[in-house]
């Protein structure tokens, strides 16, 4: 444990004050860079606790092969949540939910989007933010149609 004891010779409140909000929000932004406030891991029916780190090719291959989706990646495009969601998201959240996920808080952000071909001739969808699976989802065609559940 360690005191910081800081001796300043501002007359002025305001002046004291604009310093300390200064602190304040300097303090705040170097939590919310550190503590993105989500959880690493999630939970499903079919394998329990999973990760949810997709930054490194190991996270990568790691997370692939808990849902036995492996395959060859085909592109990486963006991807942007709207901040209202229309029938199909709904209805695409209500499947990520079930996966333990949740895309109610990327509302208005841009995921990056990783589409990887399996063996069956299916393509994994799996969407991230900051290194981090936010959603993901199997189906028949590259852009998606009729998305499963990879639990």
């Amino acid at each position: 444990m360690f005191v910081l004891t800081i001796k300043t010779k501002i007359k002025k409140p305001e002046r004291l004050i604009t310093l300390l909000v200064f602190a304040l929000l300097l303090i705040g932004g170097i939590v919310y860079v550190i503590c993105d406030g989500g959880s690493s891991t999630a939970v499903c029916k079919g394998v329990g606790e999973y990760s949810l780190k997709f930054a490194t090719d190991r996270d990568k291959q790691r997370f692939l092969s808990t849902f036995n989706a492996e395959g060859t990646l085909v592109t990486i495009d963006s991807v942007k949540i709207p901040q209202e969601f229309n029938k199909v998201y709904e209805d695409y959240n209500k499947l990520q939910k079930k996966m333990g996920l949740d895309l109610d808080k990327y509302r208005g952000t841009t995921a990056k989007r990783f589409v990887y071909e399996t063996e069956d001739e299916m393509y994994v969808s799996v969407l991230t933010h900051k290194g981090k699976v936010i959603a993901c989802h199997k189906c028949t065609n590259i852009y998606g149609d009729k998305f499963q559940s990879l639990c």
